[in-house]
């Protein structure tokens, strides 16, 4: 029995893992395009301030430090 189950879970993992990289097909993740967008409707102003980071800067709430509505 183990010796039928061993391949039949490669090639399960094999589907998997080449569907995986099949789905790829754009060169950012969905949340850089969430992002854009927001970014794209949002005003400019003189007095923007922008911060540049990873994930920590990205996941903090800024407004709320600063006091901005």
């Amino acid at each position: 029995m183990l010796r039928y189950l061993l391949p039949i879970a490669a090639c399960l993992l094999s589907l998997g893992c080449s569907a995986q990289n099949a789905k790829s097909t754009t060169p950012h993740n969905e949340l850089y395009y969430q992002r854009a967008t927001l970014f794209n409707q949002l005003p400019v102003d003189t007095c923007d301030i922008v911060f540049l980071g990873d994930s920590q800067t990205h996941g903090c709430e800024w407004h709320e430090l600063f006091g901005m509505p």
